[in-house]
């Protein structure tokens, strides 16, 4: 046997569950609808995952409802909860928001209307809203299945933000009609982003929705070539022992070879493309890809017309400098509160993660508060960043490298005394010390305590969820895995075409 058949066949076998896993994986995380009502169950949630103290951003936003002392409402991946006594004990509040999957909040309000307080949530399945008598809450159409990132208040209206573009309200207590505004730039990129390219190429969303569908097939390919993998091993290892019924399954494993490799050679290109990229999306390649672009013309993909699709990652209302800013995957942009003009993009000196700023509000002064898993900063009028977390000025910081403390939240108790909420530790102080009590989080039970599937497959797809199992090494998971699938695929080619190549050389005049 060859160096290259042997090494195809040991590493095929070495990676058959792995292709396995990731190949379906792969085709549900591309079609969240599918699956955003279905949850894994608390038992099967690995303890890392397990929330407590408010930690993975089971707090987001805390508010007081307007005209009800004692009533606070907060807002985190888990829904909405409700407090009727300053905090010490919370319920849900979730009837109408879903599955718990959709039903993950980035911020609730509380405004006064006609009859008393509206409370709006932002959430991943929609913008909702709810009465003080209300049963449950109830969708505000907005024309978009996008997810909502933020509500922000300007004068007297709202605008709610998805993550690819903005739609604009009166505010309460007038009724909420919320229409679509243009959201324009003053400039935009001759390039992409490389760790866009990367994501886009690997899921197929470069093209489309056929681009995901074809690469939905592959990745039903790389279950079926993972499971005649080892079907043909298993035969040829134990055929001796089969008698009789070795001559009834040896054609069918004949035929199985022959699929496996017309499906192999057929899915070729996408598999090295899904390889490879897949090696860069996690560490230690990724540090390489962070930051890098490329010319628009050299992407192989389309682009979108809208420049802000998908894009959106939160946004506030500056009062003090009259401007609305809007934190993008691609920076940080400014614009007139009336949408009436094009955005600008600007240097912010603060940190802020590639997951994009879980905390983005300016304050009275015209300071702003940013927040993410680099840390939380708060940047003054004229520019000087200070690290909230460590008192001190900001040296540099990279936006691929998470901080000590992974900011998920910056809310105010009712106590006055503002905490923070993050990813591990759960609610902190400014001194980076455990904020006791001050907080209770309820005991999580039923659906609250599982964990939406698709959350559970991403974790399966990038590694992250054998952390426990394996420590730091988990990382390497997925770029070593990317690297056997070129290696398996490269040798599968190569022994396709080597045999071909020599029946053709013999065919020749004179071969």
């Amino acid at each position: 046997m060859g160096l290259s058949r042997w090494l195809h066949r040991w590493i095929g076998l070495a990676l058959v569950v792995y292709l396995g896993w990731m190949g379906g994986s792969g085709v549900l995380l591309n079609h969240p609808g599918l699956i955003s009502g279905i949850s894994v169950p608390e038992w099967m949630v690995p303890p890392q995952y397990r929330i407590a103290d408010w930690s993975r951003g089971a707090l987001r936003s805390l508010v007081p409802v307007e005209g009800r002392e004692g009533r606070f409402v907060a807002a985190g991946r888990l829904g909405v909860w409700l407090s009727d006594d300053g905090g010490r004990s919370f319920a849900e509040l979730n009837e109408g928001l879903g599955s718990l999957y959709r039903r993950n909040a980035q911020q609730v309000l509380s405004l006064t209307g006609d009859s008393g307080p509206v409370l709006l949530a932002a959430t991943r399945g929609g913008l909702f809203q709810r009465e003080e008598d209300d049963v449950g809450w109830r969708r505000v159409p907005l024309g978009d299945k996008r997810p909502v990132v933020k509500v922000v208040g300007v004068g007297d209206r709202l605008l709610a933000f998805t993550d690819s573009g903005v739609f604009a309200s009166p505010a309460p207590p007038a009724d909420l009609e919320f229409s679509l505004v243009a959201l324009t730039r003053a400039s935009t990129t001759s390039e992409v982003s490389m760790i866009d390219a990367l994501f886009n190429l690997h899921s197929g969303e470069a093209w489309g929705l056929p681009g995901q569908l074809v690469y939905d097939l592959v990745g039903v390919v790389l279950v079926v070539l993972s499971v005649s993998a080892l079907v043909t091993w298993l035969y040829r290892k134990t055929r001796h022992r089969l008698g009789r019924a070795r001559l009834r399954i040896r054609g069918a494993v004949r035929g199985l070879v022959r699929y496996h490799l017309d499906l192999g050679i057929w899915s070729a290109v996408f598999l090295l493309v899904i390889g490879v990229s897949g090696m860069f999306m996690r560490p230690p390649l990724l540090v390489l890809a962070a930051g890098e672009t490329i010319p628009r013309w050299a992407y192989p993909g389309l682009t979108p017309r809208n420049p802000w699709y998908h894009r959106i990652q939160n946004a506030t209302y500056d009062a003090a400098g009259d401007r609305l800013l809007i934190q993008a995957n691609d920076g940080v942009w400014e614009g007139p509160p009336g949408l009436d003009g094009a955005f600008r993009r600007i240097n912010l000196p603060a940190p802020i993660f590639a997951m994009g700023a879980t905390v983005f509000e300016a304050r009275a002064d015209g300071s702003l508060d940013v927040g993410s898993f680099a840390g939380l900063y708060r940047v003054d009028p004229a520019q000087k960043t200070t690290d909230l977390l460590a008192a001190g000025l900001v040296e540099g910081r990279s936006r691929m490298r998470p901080g000590r403390h992974l900011v998920t939240g910056f809310v105010r108790l009712p106590t006055g005394e503002s905490v923070v909420t993050t990813h591990r530790q759960g609610v902190l102080d400014l001194n980076g010390a455990g904020a006791g009590d001050r907080l209770s989080m309820p005991d999580l039970e039923g659906a609250s305590a599982g964990m939406p599937l698709w959350n559970f497959l991403f974790e399966l797809h990038n590694g992250r969820i054998f952390r426990d199992l394996i420590g730091p090494s988990y990382v390497l998971i997925v770029p070593l895995g990317g690297f056997l699938l070129v290696l398996l695929t490269l040798t599968g080619v190569w022994d396709w075409m080597v045999p071909k190549w020599r029946r053709w050389r013999r065919a020749r005049p004179g071969g």
